[in-house]
């Protein structure tokens, strides 16, 4: 059986939603497990009625050692901290069987092919992590720095140390997870750092295609080819297939005409955000379609004069060398 886990608000939801259909189409029988951080959240899941669906509130998970953080911690902060302690939870539970499959899957994240080849692979690996592949120029600072590896997205089978590795990061974060750099520490990512060191069975994914994002989108080859017979466009990340994106740090906004669009500079190829604006606007609407003036997770209309120049700025970006 294979399960989804995410953690998210109300800000999230219309992303949640398209992670969610991206990943519905390819794993039909999936079980996906929802911990939405505000009671808002969990009753809209409730409302759209998504099948294979559980959403739970954050009082609900009765984690009172994750609670009392709330107070000291950003949204952004809590939100991280949340993400190890619902792994742990569903992990340790009946609810995810010997053998089983749960993967952390943040919900800017977006599939565009069949992820069960991928899954059959990393079924035999207690914990598949994906490394950022930062720019060979940034690469040391910025893996010691953010980590070598991205926490949105993680697999763990249960077998071996993945129980184990899942309480104890849960633990890690609740004594200390915050956006602040320190040596050594950095939200709920920096540990996964230690991983290769304190247990077995680490497997670090070599696609290319598998969380591929803003960070390291420009140093890649990307090649976009249309099949005919589906009318789907696929993307080759350096010849691999792209699986899925991660969307980290899309900027939405509303235009005056009541299109959903992205800040210009938060876009960082134009194809593959296409579609995924796209799959936005469609969840939108849905979610409109429930609550009229559905307008969450969205910024201000940032005006002509910042959108000339932050599209000025990403053409520039585009034609500049990435080492």
């Amino acid at each position: 059986m294979i399960h989804i886990a995410s953690v998210f608000d109300t800000n999230y939801l219309a992303r949640a939603l398209v992670m969610y259909r991206s990943l519905i189409q390819y794993l039909p029988d999936a079980r996906f497990h929802f911990l939405c951080l505000d009671t808002a959240a969990q009753k809209t899941i409730q409302k759209l009625d998504l099948a294979n669906v559980i959403a739970t509130d954050i009082a609900q998970m009765n984690d009172p050692e994750l609670m009392a953080t709330r107070g000291s911690r950003t949204p952004v902060e809590f939100a991280m901290s949340a993400k190890p302690a619902w792994i742990a939870k569903l992990i340790s539970s009946d609810i995810i069987a010997p053998g089983d499959q749960l993967i952390l899957v943040d919900v800017d994240i977006m599939f565009y092919e069949d992820p069960k080849p991928l899954l059959a692979r990393l079924a035999s690996h207690p914990i598949s992590i994906t490394p950022h592949r930062f720019p060979k120029s940034t690469e040391a600072v910025m893996s010691d720095k953010v980590g070598i590896y991205n926490s949105g997205l993680i697999f763990f089978t249960k077998m071996g140390d993945a129980v184990r590795c899942a309480q104890e990061w849960r633990l890690q974060c609740i004594k200390w997870c915050s956006t602040t750099y320190e040596p050594g520490l950095y939200t709920d990512q920096r540990y996964l750092n230690d991983w290769h060191h304190k247990y077995t069975g680490i497997y670090d994914i070599p696609d290319k295609g598998v969380n591929a994002g803003t960070w390291n989108i420009a140093t890649f080859s990307v090649q976009a080819t249309h099949d005919r017979s589906t009318s789907q466009t696929r993307f080759l990340i350096n010849g691999d297939p792209l699986i899925c994106y991660h969307f980290h740090g899309l900027k939405l906004y509303f235009s005056q005409s009541g299109k959903l669009l992205a800040y210009p500079i938060t876009i960082h190829h134009g194809g593959i955000y296409a579609l995924h604006l796209r799959e936005l606007g469609r969840a939108y609407a849905d979610l409109e379609a429930l609550q009229a003036g559905w307008t969450f997770g969205t910024a201000k209309n940032p005006g002509i004069l910042r959108l000339i120049k932050q599209t000025a700025t990403r053409m520039f970006r585009s034609i500049m060398p990435v080492s």
